[in-house]
């Protein structure tokens, strides 16, 4: 995408590769369900697809808004949209977080996962 040479898909190219990774999330969630800007949500995800931080496993349960164990906190952020509040935890074996959706009744788990820099859901509790 970045070897475009349309004007309007290099500055979607540009604007996306300077957003925070879960504001990338959350933008690919809402785009792909909106089913308006198509554009945007196939630039999203390619980039986020790029270096796995969406998968197409997290992609299966965004359009439905819901969450599995497996997915990658990416793709919380994509089914279900920004928590009202997240808790880290820093332990010698990684990082975790609890993510916090108060409106929706429903706590993720998500855990750093071995030589990666994703956190992957180990836990969900409604």
């Amino acid at each position: 995408m970045k070897s475009s040479t349309d004007p309007q898909t290099k500055r979607l190219v540009a604007t996306i590769e300077k957003m925070k990774w879960w504001d990338a999330c959350d933008s690919w969630g809402k785009a792909s369900r909106a089913h308006k800007d198509i554009k945007r949500a196939e630039l999203l995800r390619a980039f986020l697809t790029s270096d796995n931080t969406l998968t197409g496993f997290d992609m299966g349960h965004a359009g439905d808004r819901s969450v599995a164990i497996g997915m990658t906190e990416c793709g919380v952020w994509a089914a279900l949209g920004k928590p009202t509040s997240v808790n880290q935890t820093e332990t010698a074996s990684g990082s975790s977080a609890q993510y916090v959706y108060r409106e929706k009744n429903v706590y993720v788990y998500v855990h750093q996962v071995s030589r990666s820099n994703n956190r992957v859901v180990r836990s969900i509790q409604h």
